[in-house]
C-alpha cells in the first residue's frame, strides 16, 4: 500500500497542483522584504522518488523581486528543504517499523529506490533532529494526546483525518509545510 501512493502518478500530480497553489499565494503578497512585484525564478531539481512521468518534479517554484532581487521560495509538498528524496518518500519510508528484516524491507527499498541504511537514517532523525525543529515544537500542540518522539512519524501520518493512507499523507505534507523546513544540516 505505501509503494502504491508513493508511485501513483494521479498522487504526484495533486502534490504539483498543491504546490502550485501554495507559490500563487506567495507571488500574489509581493516581496516579504521590500513589498515588490515577484518575478518566477524556477529552479533545477532531480528528486529521488518521484515519477518523471508526472512532470513538476524536476523544478521548484521560487521568486525573484524585480526592486530588490532576493528570493522568495514557497512552502512545498514536494520537497523538504534540499533534501534529494521527495517529501511522501521521506514519510512513508520512514514509517516502517525499526527491526525490519533484510529479506522484509527489500521490496519497499526496491520500490522507494532507498537503501535500508537510508530509512534508519531518517527514523533516527524524526525521532531526534525533527523534535528540536521549531516546526514540531511549535506544531506538536496541535495533537492530543501528544505524539511521542517514538511514535514518528508514524504517529503524527495516523493523527491526520482521512480515507485512506494517500489522504492522511497529503494532509500531513501540508502540516510539514506550515512552518519553515530548518536549515540545511538539520534533516538527513
Amino acid at each position: 500500500m505505501r509503494d502504491a501512493v508513493v508511485l501513483d502518478v494521479r498522487f504526484h500530480k495533486a502534490l504539483v497542483e498543491i504546490d502550485h497553489e501554495l507559490a500563487a499565494k506567495v507571488r500574489a503578497r509581493g516581496c516579504p522584504h521590500c513589498g515588490g512585484k515577484l518575478h518566477s525564478a524556477q529552479y533545477p531539481r532531480k528528486p529521488r522518488g518521484w515519477r518523471p512521468e508526472v512532470g513538476g518534479g524536476e523544478t521548484r517554484l521560487s521568486y525573484c523581486c524585480e526592486t530588490c532581487r532576493r528570493r522568495t521560495t514557497p512552502a512545498s509538498v514536494r520537497f523538504l528543504g534540499r533534501r534529494v528524496y521527495s517529501a511522501a518518500v521521506m514519510v512513508l519510508g520512514s514509517v516502517l517499523p525499526g527491526r525490519l528484516s533484510v529479506a522484509a524491507a527489500r521490496p519497499l527499498c526496491v520500490a522507494l529506490k532507498v537503501p535500508k541504511r537510508t530509512l534508519a537514517r531518517w527514523r533516527e532523525w524524526w525521532r531526534q533532529g525533527f523534535v528540536k525543529t521549531p516546526l514540531w515544537i511549535h506544531g506538536q500542540a496541535r495533537f492530543m494526546p501528544t505524539i511521542g518522539p517514538q511514535e514518528l512519524p508514524g504517529g503524527l501520518l495516523e493523527r491526520f483525518q482521512g480515507d485512506d493512507l494517500e489522504a492522511r499523507l497529503m494532509r500531513c505534507l501540508r502540516f510539514l509545510t506550515t512552518v519553515a523546513v530548518p536549515a540545511r544540516g538539520h534533516l538527513p
